[in-house]
């Protein structure tokens, strides 16, 4: 009677379970609206006030960036501090974030270029379209005003300024995106030809290959699912700019990726694999890599047009009687100066990493670079 009497339980419950099943299948969704009172406007009035608690309840942080932004050896390691607090806190949700730019006396081109993109990077999880401005932050020094109006540092960012460009050179402005389209490498030939109507036409052909190369190696070897910071995928920045004083032309590329040593391996075949173990590029700094990569060719490329990247940066400014080509990836760092018939090759390491790889042009038409 007992193992009756439990059954009959045990099947009423199950009978029970399938018409509420079956009901909420049929009528769930209706009878939830019919259920919830609150309307529409009511429900986002309290969705917009939670939304300004959790504004209010942020902690404010001013991120102040130096007063000279550039990667040169005695600068770097404050600018990438102010990087590493750009990654730090513009990417949490805990943080209020201003950006300090008030102190600024000076700014290289490429750091520039890196700088936008890090912030770029850091707001790209949150989906944030636009940043505003803030006079109170904006820079004193009207000449950096001036030259972050002209490369549209404010414009990459959606923020409308008035147009206060840069009397003492020319810009190519920042541009951005994720798929190697030659048409950048257009525009930037293009506004050099353009605003100086300088390029032979026997280093052209060096120049295309050189930004396309740079600009293809971003896409289709410089990113992995495994980074460690958040990244616009596949993404890089180029930049390009003249100095009518000093007769400097500088340009350059930039991504976000893993770097130049941690790369080889990620996306290549058993042939260039053993080429790897050969030179034992692993066990060696960053430095010494990118050195390999400029003086070497990789195996897998013989007898192609690709491959062969990092030898066009060298060729470009080997027309030039006064040029420089600097690299820089994660800690470490290879130039080459070229001064008349002389070449003067460095390279050094660092503690402080730069999370990416930036390749820099300079060339000058007369005189000596500084």
């Amino acid at each position: 009677m007992i193992k009756k009497k439990y059954k009959s339980k045990k099947l009423k419950r199950y009978s029970l379970y399938i018409k509420k099943k079956r009901f909420y299948r049929k009528f769930g969704r209706k009878l939830n609206t019919l259920l919830n009172k609150k309307t529409r406007k009511s429900r986002q009035y309290k969705n917009n006030l939670n939304k300004k608690n959790n504004y209010k309840t942020k902690k404010p942080k001013v991120i102040v960036l130096p007063i000279i932004l550039s990667l040169e050896k005695a600068y770097r390691n404050e600018f990438l501090r102010s990087i590493t607090e750009l990654q730090q806190y513009l990417p949490s949700k805990d943080y209020k974030c201003s950006i300090d730019h008030s102190k600024i006396k000076r700014i290289d081109p490429e750091a520039l270029l890196v700088l936008a993109a890090e912030i770029k990077r850091s707001v790209s999880n949150k989906g944030i379209n636009h940043l505003k401005y803030n006079k109170r932050y904006a820079p004193k020094n009207e000449q950096v005003l001036r030259m972050l109006n002209s490369i549209g540092y404010w414009e990459h960012f959606n923020i409308h300024m008035d147009s206060n460009n840069d009397r003492k050179r020319r810009f190519l402005k920042i541009s951005h995106d994720i798929i190697a389209d030659n048409s950048h490498v257009v525009d930037l030939r293009d506004f050099f030809n353009r605003k100086l109507n300088f390029l032979p036409l026997h280093t052209t052909e060096m120049f295309d290959n050189a930004i396309s190369e740079a600009i293809a190696n971003s896409v289709e070897h410089a990113y992995i699912k495994e980074q460690k910071l958040i990244t616009i995928k596949r993404a890089w920045w180029l930049s390009g700019s003249y100095n009518m004083e000093t007769k400097e032309l500088c340009f350059g590329c930039y991504d976000q990726g893993i770097g130049v040593k941690e790369a080889l391996g990620h996306h290549d075949d058993r042939l260039i694999m053993k080429w790897i173990e050969k030179l034992n590029l692993k066990a060696k700094n960053d430095s010494d890599v990118i050195e390999t990569l400029v003086n070497e060719e990789l195996p897998k490329y013989n007898n192609t047009d690709r491959g062969h990247g990092f030898k066009h940066f060298i060729k470009f400014i080997e027309d030039y009687t006064y040029g420089s080509l600097n690299i820089y990836s994660n800690k470490g760092e290879y130039n080459i100066f070229k001064e008349e018939d002389s070449i003067i090759k460095t390279k050094y390491d660092y503690e402080d990493t730069l999370n990416g790889t930036l390749i820099v042009w300079k060339i000058k038409l007369e005189g000596e670079l500084k």
